[in-house]
């Protein structure tokens, strides 16, 4: 009987092949694995969605879900893209668009619509969708309010030369350190900073009246005594105090005709508005008026109009 030598080897080189693909295939899903838990900056990640300057970069989406463990909330976003899993800690910086009030990681709920800034060196996994652990803010958006992190020049024009800023007389300034003082349009020159902002102008560069601006990165010359000092600031406990007895304490005349109107504080010099329910004061000084954002929302208890502690450095 003649023996089929040509099939038999044709069938061991066969099985060779196939034993070749195999390890071949373990060997790019153990990669593959090993690049799901490894974390890269978020600077060298990659999305159709995000907005990115040098130092930042912008995810907006819409939350899916939200979830409270036992020392942070996980929030799930989609972004159309790969989507992001974000880690908040208790006392993550979180601005409603809408009124510039503060709000806490357990107010945040499924189908908002936010912009999270995060700072370029943050930790992200190559998990699909990624995961960060920390967020330098978080904005609720609001229907037609577009929200942008760009760095500005002395002109207030954006490095890349896409938006110019007309401060106006309801622009609220402020920084994510919550310090306690006036802001300015000169504290946004040189700086990157958050701006929340409705119509723009179709000129180059597109202009816009912003209606918040929250500093990230001041301008490289700002002094460290200053740093210090705002920090120092911010870390004071905030309590509640009398407005009217506050405010004449320190030389300062009060106007309270009704709950709906704003409460008038003033001297000769300075005046500052503020209205039942909001945390936003209005100071006018020398002719220039600035909003100042305070630690709590205006409060009438048992017929007194209460503010938070914080107020009283506007008297100074």
């Amino acid at each position: 009987m003649k023996k089929n030598f040509g099939l038999k080897k044709v069938f061991a080189l066969s099985l060779v092949a196939a034993t070749v693909m195999s390890s071949m295939a373990f060997a790019e899903n153990s990669a593959a694995a090993d690049s799901a838990v490894a974390a890269t900056p978020v600077a060298e990640t990659e999305s159709s969605e995000a907005e990115v300057t040098a130092d930042y970069r912008t995810i907006e989406g819409k939350v899916t879900s939200v979830e409270a463990q036992d020392d942070y909330t996980r929030i799930m976003i989609d972004d159309g893209d790969m989507g992001l899993v974000l880690n908040l800690q208790s006392g993550a910086y979180i601005v409603d668009s809408k009124d510039g009030s503060f709000k806490t990681p357990a107010d945040l709920t499924e189908g908002m619509e936010i912009a999270v800034v995060l700072n370029a060196m943050t930790p992200m996994t190559m998990s699909i969708p990624p995961m960060v652990s920390s967020a330098e803010a978080v904005v609720i958006k609001s229907e037609g309010k577009s929200v942008s992190v760009l760095t500005f020049d002395e002109n207030l024009v954006s490095t890349d030369s896409s938006l110019m800023l007309n401060i106006g007389e309801n622009t609220v300034i402020g920084d994510v350190q919550g310090s306690r003082k006036i802001f300015t349009a000169d504290d946004i020159k040189g700086a990157t900073a958050i701006v929340v902002y409705g119509a723009t102008t179709r000129s180059i560069p597109a202009q816009t009246t912003p209606e918040r601006v929250i500093i990230l990165k001041a301008a490289e010359e700002e002094t460290v005594e200053a740093n210090t000092k705002a920090v120092a600031e911010n870390v004071e406990a905030i309590s509640t105090v009398a407005l009217r007895q506050t405010a004449e304490n320190a030389g300062f005349e009060v106007k309270w005709t009704s709950n709906e109107d704003a409460v008038v504080i003033s001297n000769d010099s300075v005046e500052i508005k503020v209205l039942c329910g909001s945390n936003v004061a209005e100071v006018t000084k020398d002719d220039e008026v600035a909003s100042v954002d305070l630690a709590d929302a205006v409060k009438l208890e048992k017929g007194t109009m209460m503010v938070s502690s914080d107020f009283a450095q506007l008297l100074k």
